[in-house]
């Protein structure tokens, strides 16, 4: 299969970890470096697109799931001016208040894991990038040991 066949492959599946890093190795031995740092740097870029997009989605459920802001009611405002202030008594706005965030709180829980597991993956993926690095920098130094074992 051509190397342009392969990246458009790499292409439709954009956060394949296997493939992607299939075809950086495939190009890595090819001694096509360009491509194989490419082939990296897409899938970081589109694994922190993906990660972003699943904040937004969790940030959107929690907000639905807690419903409209909740106002002040100003009577009860004033009453707990009157009231002696050892928060023994809740009023039905802060009951209901703590019940708003209770339900928000809720689906940070149960959607925690899933961001967990992308921020994991995020981790291999920067981890497996650098080691393509360093097995592929040519810098001053390895210039320097190149030249002088002549």
């Amino acid at each position: 299969m051509p190397a342009h066949a392969r990246h458009q492959l790499i292409l439709v599946e954009l956060n394949s970890f296997l493939l992607t890093f299939a075809l950086a190795e495939q190009e890595e031995i090819r001694q096509n470096k360009a491509v194989a740092r490419t082939a990296y740097e897409d899938l970081i870029k589109n694994h922190g697109a993906e990660i972003d997009k699943l904040k937004k989605s969790i940030n959107e459920e929690v907000d639905e799931a807690k419903g409209p802001e909740i106002e002040d009611d100003e009577v009860e405002f004033l009453r707990a001016d009157d009231e002696d202030m050892d928060g023994a008594e809740l009023s039905e706005t802060q009951k209901r208040k703590m019940e708003r965030e209770a339900r928000g709180k809720a689906v940070v829980d149960r959607r925690q894991k899933e961001l967990d597991d992308l921020v994991t993956a995020a981790g291999v993926i920067w981890i497996m990038y650098m080691r393509f690095a360093r097995r592929t920098e040519v810098g001053p130094i390895s210039h320097y040991l190149r030249r002088s074992s002549r």
